[in-house]
């Protein structure tokens, strides 16, 4: 059964023989021998956001980008994009050659909304 807030239960917490919490989702595993596993709606639309920060490091990583440990822990986790997030997220696109009008995203956090009012991107938009 699908659940309309969100999938069906994948996995559950138990605690002294409790069930604390119920975790759903949708899940679609293809298994060596193409076999597929299918749970939940696998076409429905999801917003991973942090959680696939990891996979994306990797990615960027096999790509050849080079991240020292400070960067690298910033890319794989959830972060507030205070001053000193930004300071090492631009010191990461310096040394790729890219600059903050390479991304294509909209700043939403706190300090995003202190940059805009010095006069800094409202939006930045990957370059032509």
């Amino acid at each position: 059964m699908v659940n309309p807030r969100g999938g069906v239960p994948l996995a559950s917490v138990v605690r002294s023989g409790l069930v604390e919490s119920v975790h759903n989702g949708h899940l679609l595993v293809r298994g060596p021998s193409d076999d597929v596993l299918v749970l939940g709606d696998v076409d429905a639309p999801i917003w991973p956001r942090s959680a696939v920060k990891p996979l994306q490091a990797v990615a960027l990583l096999r790509a050849g980008l080079r991240i020292d440990e400070t960067g690298l822990a910033l890319a794989t986790a959830s972060h507030e994009g205070t001053e000193a997030h930004l300071t090492v997220v631009r010191r990461v696109l310096a040394e790729a050659g890219m600059s903050e009008l390479d991304l294509q995203n909209t700043p939403t956090s706190r300090s995003a909304l202190a940059q805009r009012r010095r006069g800094g991107p409202r939006v930045m938009v990957r370059r032509a």
